[in-house]
């Protein structure tokens, strides 16, 4: 799976330092699991899962560790997994209230209550859409991204803002 975890933490802390402390914030990840299976924790592992909980550093190879991207109190493997949207075919969300942790590598301070939803489009993606030039992969480039851009997703986060709105 893939989350720009770097640019979750490093946009989180940008909005903690634009807005007072305790300022309720809300965040959307977009993730993909690489697999058919949705967003069950502990079984999938995308990689919004390590903005949840401590998991020490991550081995990106030859030897170098990034800095851990933990940002959210909640621990993903007591979320419970996602819910599939609807009737969409690859879309799964997760959502929850926490709290950020402190990070110092990304300069996230501790305590700002934070509202996540994480929306995955769970499928093969990168198989897919790496291999354009394919004919043969047209037609699933096509249900993701059916999925991704349809009118249920679209109204399902305009009523995610309008209620995470009213809870902070």
């Amino acid at each position: 799976g893939f989350v720009d975890n770097s640019a979750a933490a490093q946009a989180i802390s940008l909005l903690q330092r634009q807005h007072p402390p305790g300022t309720p914030i809300r965040a959307i990840l977009i993730d993909n699991t690489e697999t058919d299976e949705p967003l069950q924790p502990p079984g999938g592992h995308p990689d919004a899962r390590n903005l949840f909980s401590d998991n020490g550093g991550q081995d990106i190879g030859k030897g170098i560790t990034a800095p851990s991207a933990t940002i959210f109190a909640a621990r993903w493997d007591d979320l419970g997994g996602s819910t599939h949207l609807g009737s969409t075919r690859f879309v799964n969300y997760l959502q929850v209230s926490t709290t950020t942790v402190a990070n110092e590598a990304y300069e996230v301070a501790a305590g700002s209550p934070v509202d996540v939803l994480v929306l995955s489009l769970d499928g093969p993606i990168s198989s897919v859409i790496g291999v354009t030039t394919n004919p043969a992969n047209y037609a699933a480039i096509g249900e993701f991204a059916e999925d991704a851009t349809s009118q249920e997703v679209v109204s399902f986060v305009r009523e995610w803002f309008e209620r995470t709105a009213t809870s902070g």
